[in-house]
């Protein structure tokens, strides 16, 4: 009995200690399989684009109507995903002549759509008003219709006053002729004069007549107006001449002076001061 038992708890050890060399075993490493490189883990690249930005060159202030020579166009690139809350849109940012500014803008700083008002706008006439301020609308013939395509919102234009001169001297007999002759100074020519009358005034809206809509464009040969802001001073000057002649229109070049200078017909054409006549005498 002890006999048997011995064997079989013999037995026993002796499977143990074959099962733990056999799990402890471990085969010896591939070399070329420790130095090989890792397998690389696709990670893809966020997507850009580039979006356009307005930046100012110059300080702005509120109710500055912008102009080209205001900003400039800087382009950045953002994530595809991202927002371009201060920018225009593409189609818009080549052009923003006219936007109403609505606060100050330090020159380089980036001027964002919230910051204007388009000349677009419901609001935009509102707006673009400041204390004392109000619109004066000068008429414009059908001949200088072409101005109501070829004028923009923000320009900036010089008003001139052109009129007949009341001052035309009459018909004069000069009695004491060498020919024997009288010679007359004829009044028949009108004589017209210009007179400047203010620059750099602010368009802020364009209005084109309709044919079959409005009767000023038959009746007094209007073809639509151009409506500027003006101050008190101004709306005074432009409503006490407005009767006497008609109000041309020219883009201001740059911060240019305004003339004081009257430019009569006789300045520019010396021969049309006066038509003589040779009349017999009696």
């Amino acid at each position: 009995m002890n006999h048997r038992m011995l064997f079989f708890i013999s037995l026993i050890v002796i499977v143990v200690g074959v099962a733990g060399i056999l799990i402890q075993y471990k085969p010896a490493a591939d070399p070329a399989a420790a130095t090989a490189d890792p397998v690389p883990v696709s990670v893809s690249e966020p997507v850009k684009r580039v979006t356009f930005l307005a930046q100012a060159t110059r300080e702005l202030r509120p109710y500055d109507l912008l102009s080209l020579s205001d900003y400039k166009i800087k382009e950045i690139e953002v994530y595809e995903d991202a927002q371009n809350e201060h920018g225009f849109p593409s189609e818009v940012i080549a052009d923003l002549t006219g936007y109403l500014i609505r606060k100050d803008i330090a020159e380089g700083s980036i001027i964002s759509p919230e910051m204007t008002v388009s000349p677009g706008s419901p609001e935009f006439v509102q707006h673009s008003l400041r204390d004392g301020e109000t619109l004066y609308a000068v008429k414009v013939n059908v001949q200088d219709k072409f101005m109501l395509k070829t004028l923009k919102v923000g320009q900036r234009i010089t008003l001139t006053l052109r009129a007949k001169d009341s001052n035309n001297s009459r018909a004069v007999t000069n009695p004491t002729a060498a020919d024997g002759m009288d010679t007359v100074i004829s009044s028949d020519v009108n004589h017209y004069f210009t007179q400047p009358l203010m620059s750099s005034v602010d368009i802020i809206k364009i209005e084109k007549y309709e044919h079959s809509e409005n009767t000023n464009y038959r009746s007094d040969n209007i073809a639509g107006e151009v409506i500027v802001r003006v101050d008190a001073e101004q709306m005074a000057t432009l409503r006490t001449v407005e009767k006497s002649g008609e109000i041309l229109i020219s883009l201001t070049k740059g911060t240019a002076h305004i003339s004081d200078k009257r430019t009569q017909l006789s300045d520019i054409l010396p021969n049309f001061n006066s038509i003589r006549e040779l009349r017999g005498k009696n």
